[in-house]
C-alpha cells in the first residue's frame, strides 16, 4: 500500500498509534451490534433474551478467545501489523456478511467470523504499543488505545439505532463492515517497528517466565475478567434495562447510553492512565492500586444505578459508573504490561483474551439473559444487574487491593532483568 506507506512513515509512531486505535474502535462497533440493534432484531426476528445475550456473549466470545492464543504467538514471531491488518479484515468481511442474515443462526455464524477475525488484533496492538513508547509513557499510551472499546460502543449505540431506523439493520452491518475494510487496507501498508523477536526455545521461556511470575499474572488475569465481564454486562443489557425497567425509548434509551459510555468511559479511561503513570513514575506504586480504587467505587456506583427508582436520576448515575468501570478496564492492561518481558508479549496478552472472553464475555451477557428469561417476570433484568455488576467490580477492586504489593515486586524483578536501551524496556 504506497499510500498507507508514504502517509505514515514521517510519523511512525503516533500514526499507528492512532490506527490502532482506529482499528480498536471499529472493533467493538462489530462487537456492539447485537446490543445496539437489539430491540430491532426482537422485532424482525422475534428472538428471545437468551439468544440475544448468546449473540452478543458466546457466538462471539467463544472463537474469539480460543484463538487468541495462537493468534498472540503468530505475533511473537511475524510481521505484527501484516497480522493485525489481515485480522480486521477478516472481521470486517464477516460484519459486511451479516447484512445478509435471515435468521438467528446466520447472525450467529458471522458473529463466530468476525470472532475469529479479531482474535490477534489485542495481542498485536499490546505487542506494537510496548515497542512505540517507553514505559513511562505506556500508561497514558494504553489508556488512549483503551478508549477504543467506549469510543467503539458509544458511536454504535448513538448511530447504529439511528441507521437502522433510518436504512435498515442490514445496511448498519454494511456500514460498519465497509470502514473496517478501508481501516484495514490502511494499516496493511504501516511498516512494522523493529521488536525483540521470541527466542529460538520461545515455549521454553514462557513457561519458565509463568513459573516464576504466576502469582502476579493470575491476580492481573483475575481482576480484568471481573471488570470485562461487568463491562460487557453493561453494555449488552442497559439499554434494554432502560426501556423495560422505566420506560424509555429505543432512541432515547440508546442516545443517553451511547453519551454515559462516549463520555463517561473515554474520560475514566484517559484518567487512569495519566494517574497510574503517575504512581509509578513519582512513588514507585502499581497500577493495581488505581484498579482496586476505580472499581470498588464503580460497584457502589453501579448498584445506586440499578436500585434507584427515578429513571431520570439512574440515567445521570450512569456517567460516574462508566467512568470508574473504565478506570478499571484501563488499567489491567498496563499493568499486565508491566510484569511481561517484550519477546512474550504478544503470547501474554492473546492468553489475558482467551480467559477473559471464554469465562466472561461468553458467559455473563448470556447468563444474564438466560436468567432473565427463567424468572419471567418484567423487573427480572433490573434484578440480575443489581446484583451481577457491583459483585464483578467489587470483587475485581479487592483482588487488585490484595495484590498489588505482588505486582510492586514483579515488576522489580522484571525490570532487572529486561535489556538495556530497548524502546521497550522498562527504563
Amino acid at each position: 500500500m504506497p499510500l498507507a506507506s508514504a502517509l505514515v512513515r514521517p510519523f511512525t509512531a503516533p500514526a499507528t498509534l492512532a490506527l490502532l486505535l482506529a482499528a480498536y474502535v471499529l472493533a467493538f462497533a462489530q462487537r456492539q451490534l447485537p446490543a445496539a440493534l437489539g430491540p430491532i432484531f426482537v422485532a424482525d426476528l422475534g428472538i428471545s433474551d437468551a439468544a440475544l445475550g448468546a449473540l452478543h456473549g458466546p457466538s462471539f466470545a467463544i472463537a474469539y478467545g480460543l484463538l487468541a492464543l495462537f493468534g498472540g504467538w503468530l505475533v511473537d514471531r511475524g510481521s505484527r501489523v501484516r497480522i493485525l491488518a489481515a485480522s480486521l479484515g477478516i472481521a470486517s468481511a464477516a460484519t459486511a456478511a451479516g447484512a445478509w442474515a435471515t435468521g438467528v443462526e446466520d447472525l450467529a455464524a458471522a458473529r463466530l467470523v468476525v470472532g475469529l477475525g479479531q482474535a490477534a488484533l489485542v495481542p498485536a496492538a499490546y505487542s506494537l504499543i510496548g515497542d512505540l513508547v517507553p514505559q513511562r509513557r505506556s500508561g497514558r499510551t494504553i489508556a488512549i488505545f483503551a478508549c477504543g472499546p467506549f469510543l467503539g460502543s458509544g458511536l454504535m449505540l448513538l448511530g447504529g439505532g439511528a441507521t437502522a431506523a433510518s436504512l435498515g439493520w442490514a445496511a448498519t452491518f454494511l456500514v460498519v463492515g465497509g470502514i473496517g475494510l478501508f481501516v484495514a487496507a490502511l494499516l496493511g501498508g504501516v511498516p512494522d517497528p523493529p521488536h525483540q523477536p521470541s527466542a529460538p526455545h520461545g515455549g521454553s521461556a514462557a513457561a519458565d517466565h509463568l513459573r516464576s511470575h504466576w502469582q502476579a499474572i493470575l491476580i492481573v488475569l483475575a481482576t480484568m475478567l471481573c471488570t470485562a465481564s461487568a463491562g460487557q454486562i453493561l453494555l449488552g443489557w442497559t439499554v434494554s434495562w432502560l426501556m423495560r425497567d422505566h420506560g424509555w425509548g429505543s432512541a432515547a434509551a440508546s442516545s443517553l447510553f451511547g453519551l454515559a459510555v462516549l463520555i463517561g468511559g473515554t474520560s475514566g479511561t484517559l484518567a487512569a492512565g495519566a494517574a497510574s503513570d503517575l504512581l509509578l513514575k513519582k512513588f514507585g506504586m502499581p497500577r493495581l492500586v488505581v484498579l482496586a480504587g476505580a472499581a470498588l467505587c464503580g460497584g457502589l456506583a453501579a448498584m445506586l444505578v440499578f436500585t434507584i427508582p427515578n429513571g431520570l436520576h439512574a440515567g445521570a448515575l450512569l456517567f460516574p459508573t462508566l467512568f470508574l468501570l473504565a478506570a478499571a478496564h484501563a488499567t489491567g492492561p498496563a499493568a499486565l504490561q508491566d510484569i511481561t518481558p517484550a519477546a512474550l508479549r504478544g503470547r501474554q496478552h492473546g492468553a489475558a483474551v482467551l480467559v477473559i472472553n471464554l469465562f466472561g464475555f461468553a458467559l455473563g451477557p448470556w447468563l444474564v439473559g438466560l436468567a432473565s428469561d427463567f424468572d419471567g417476570r418484567a423487573q427480572a433484568l433490573g434484578d440480575m444487574l443489581a446484583v451481577a455488576v457491583p459483585v464483578l467490580l467489587a470483587t475485581s477492586g479487592v483482588v487488585a487491593f490484595l495484590g498489588a504489593w505482588v505486582h510492586a515486586r514483579t515488576g522489580a524483578a522484571i525490570a532487572q532483568t529486561t535489556a538495556p536501551g530497548r524502546p521497550s524496556s522498562t527504563a
